[in-house]
């Protein structure tokens, strides 16, 4: 495994996984210690197995509300139950 570089802000660039073409994945990382730094990682891809989307990580709870409206609007939702649920 490659080794973690720390930047001068106190970040840590740690690879994450590996993309399609087999090229290492970084991501950064704040922590006081490597040891700090490899555990948010670990929590991190712990969390992108069990499902999480990484591109909705720092979605607002608008953007995710406007998600699940459209969603329910694909689905065939009517128009009157959508309604009562922007109200609540």
């Amino acid at each position: 495994m490659r080794t973690n570089k720390k930047g001068m802000d106190g970040r840590y660039r740690i690879c994450i996984g590996k993309d399609e073409h087999g090229k290492p994945k970084y991501k950064n990382f704040y922590a006081a210690t490597a040891r700090d730094a490899k555990r948010a990682a670990d929590a991190y891809r712990a969390a992108i197995s069990s499902g999480m989307d990484p591109a909705q990580q720092k979605a607002t709870l608008a953007t995710l509300y406007r998600n699940l409206i459209a969603v329910k609007t694909a689905k065939g939702i009517s128009k009157k139950a959508l309604t009562s649920t922007r109200t609540i």
